[in-house]
Protein backbone atom coordinates (compact mmCIF):
# COMPACT_ATOMS: atom_id res chain seq x y z
CA UNK A 1 0.00 0.00 0.00
CA UNK A 2 1.96 3.17 -1.01
CA UNK A 3 0.94 7.04 0.69
CA UNK A 4 -1.88 7.46 -1.43
CA UNK A 5 -3.71 4.21 -0.93
CA UNK A 6 -3.37 4.62 2.63
CA UNK A 7 -4.62 8.29 2.55
CA UNK A 8 -7.71 6.99 0.76
CA UNK A 9 -8.15 4.47 2.85
CA UNK A 10 -8.49 7.21 5.50
CA UNK A 11 -11.22 8.70 3.13
CA UNK A 12 -13.23 5.86 2.84
CA UNK A 13 -13.41 4.27 6.03
CA UNK A 14 -11.13 1.30 5.23
CA UNK A 15 -8.85 1.90 7.77
CA UNK A 16 -9.11 -2.14 8.58
CA UNK A 17 -7.66 -2.44 4.73
CA UNK A 18 -4.48 -0.82 6.22
CA UNK A 19 -4.14 -3.61 8.96
CA UNK A 20 -4.27 -6.65 6.49
CA UNK A 21 -2.36 -5.27 3.32
CA UNK A 22 0.76 -5.64 3.07
CA UNK A 23 3.02 -4.69 -0.25
CA UNK A 24 5.69 -7.38 -1.38
CA UNK A 25 9.24 -5.72 -0.43
CA UNK A 26 12.54 -7.41 0.22
CA UNK A 27 13.09 -8.64 3.55
CA UNK A 28 15.21 -6.43 4.88
CA UNK A 29 12.75 -3.03 4.23
CA UNK A 30 9.57 -4.69 4.80
CA UNK A 31 8.97 -3.51 8.22
CA UNK A 32 10.13 0.31 7.94
CA UNK A 33 8.53 1.27 4.48
CA UNK A 34 5.54 0.84 2.77
CA UNK A 35 7.11 0.97 -0.73
CA UNK A 36 10.60 1.10 -1.30
CA UNK A 37 12.49 4.45 -0.54
CA UNK A 38 8.78 5.35 0.62
CA UNK A 39 8.61 6.26 4.94
CA UNK A 40 5.74 4.87 7.30
CA UNK A 41 2.32 6.87 7.07
CA UNK A 42 1.22 9.02 10.00
CA UNK A 43 -1.93 10.49 10.43
CA UNK A 44 -4.11 11.64 13.06
CA UNK A 45 -7.80 10.75 13.75
CA UNK A 46 -9.74 12.71 16.38
CA UNK A 47 -12.71 11.86 18.27
CA UNK A 48 -11.83 8.31 18.48
CA UNK A 49 -13.28 6.42 21.73
CA UNK A 50 -11.10 4.15 23.01
CA UNK A 51 -13.09 0.94 23.94
CA UNK A 52 -10.97 -1.79 24.90
CA UNK A 53 -7.37 -2.53 25.78
CA UNK A 54 -6.06 -6.25 25.69
CA UNK A 55 -2.86 -5.51 28.00
CA UNK A 56 -1.48 -9.00 27.53
CA UNK A 57 -1.31 -8.90 23.70
CA UNK A 58 -0.92 -4.68 23.57
CA UNK A 59 -3.57 -4.03 21.39
CA UNK A 60 -6.29 -1.56 22.13
CA UNK A 61 -10.13 -1.47 20.46
CA UNK A 62 -11.37 1.98 18.99
CA UNK A 63 -14.55 3.26 17.05
CA UNK A 64 -14.70 6.53 15.68
CA UNK A 65 -16.78 8.10 12.98
CA UNK A 66 -21.10 9.37 12.91
CA UNK A 67 -23.31 7.98 15.69
CA UNK A 68 -25.01 5.88 13.12
CA UNK A 69 -21.84 4.68 11.31
CA UNK A 70 -19.55 4.09 13.59
CA UNK A 71 -16.16 2.49 12.09
CA UNK A 72 -14.52 0.13 14.27
CA UNK A 73 -11.24 -1.24 14.92
CA UNK A 74 -10.20 -3.59 16.65
CA UNK A 75 -7.01 -5.00 18.17
CA UNK A 76 -4.80 -2.67 16.49
CA UNK A 77 -1.12 -3.33 17.99
CA UNK A 78 0.37 -0.56 20.53
CA UNK A 79 4.30 0.78 18.61
CA UNK A 80 6.55 -0.19 20.84
CA UNK A 81 7.46 3.70 21.42
CA UNK A 82 4.13 4.21 22.10
CA UNK A 83 3.26 7.57 23.91
CA UNK A 84 0.64 8.96 25.71
CA UNK A 85 0.33 12.63 25.36
CA UNK A 86 -1.68 15.19 26.97
CA UNK A 87 -1.90 17.03 24.54
CA UNK A 88 -0.92 17.24 20.50
CA UNK A 89 -0.64 20.95 20.09
CA UNK A 90 0.33 22.31 23.75
CA UNK A 91 4.10 21.68 24.88
CA UNK A 92 3.72 20.31 28.94
CA UNK A 93 6.00 18.41 31.04
CA UNK A 94 2.97 15.96 31.06
CA UNK A 95 3.81 15.23 26.96
CA UNK A 96 7.28 13.27 28.30
CA UNK A 97 5.57 11.11 30.93
CA UNK A 98 6.95 7.27 30.17
CA UNK A 99 4.39 4.89 29.35
CA UNK A 100 2.39 3.10 31.37
CA UNK A 101 -0.04 0.55 30.61
CA UNK A 102 -2.09 1.97 33.98
CA UNK A 103 -2.46 5.53 32.01
CA UNK A 104 -3.97 3.62 29.15
CA UNK A 105 -6.11 1.61 30.88
CA UNK A 106 -7.31 4.79 32.38
CA UNK A 107 -8.04 5.95 29.24
CA UNK A 108 -11.13 3.31 28.06
CA UNK A 109 -13.93 5.06 27.66
CA UNK A 110 -12.77 8.44 26.74
CA UNK A 111 -12.38 10.37 23.32
CA UNK A 112 -8.96 11.11 22.69
CA UNK A 113 -6.88 11.24 19.40
CA UNK A 114 -4.82 8.86 17.79
CA UNK A 115 -2.11 8.95 16.05
CA UNK A 116 -1.51 5.94 13.38
CA UNK A 117 1.19 4.68 11.74
CA UNK A 118 0.89 2.64 8.53
CA UNK A 119 3.40 0.77 7.50
CA UNK A 120 4.54 -2.11 5.50
CA UNK A 121 3.69 -4.67 8.49
CA UNK A 122 0.25 -3.06 9.12
CA UNK A 123 -1.20 -0.64 10.97
CA UNK A 124 -0.23 0.51 14.35
CA UNK A 125 -1.21 2.98 17.01
CA UNK A 126 1.62 5.49 17.31
CA UNK A 127 0.37 7.85 19.91
CA UNK A 128 -2.38 8.68 22.12
CA UNK A 129 -3.54 12.44 23.39
CA UNK A 130 -5.79 12.77 25.96
CA UNK A 131 -6.96 16.15 25.68
CA UNK A 132 -8.12 15.14 21.87
CA UNK A 133 -6.94 18.30 20.62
Amino acid sequence: MNRRQAITAIGVGGISAACTTAAAQPADVKDKVIHVGEKPVLFKVRNVTLDAVDEAKRTVSLSFGKVNARVKLTDIPLAEDIHILRWFMTPSIANNMPFKMERLLESVGKIVTILFRAEASGLIVNTIGTAND
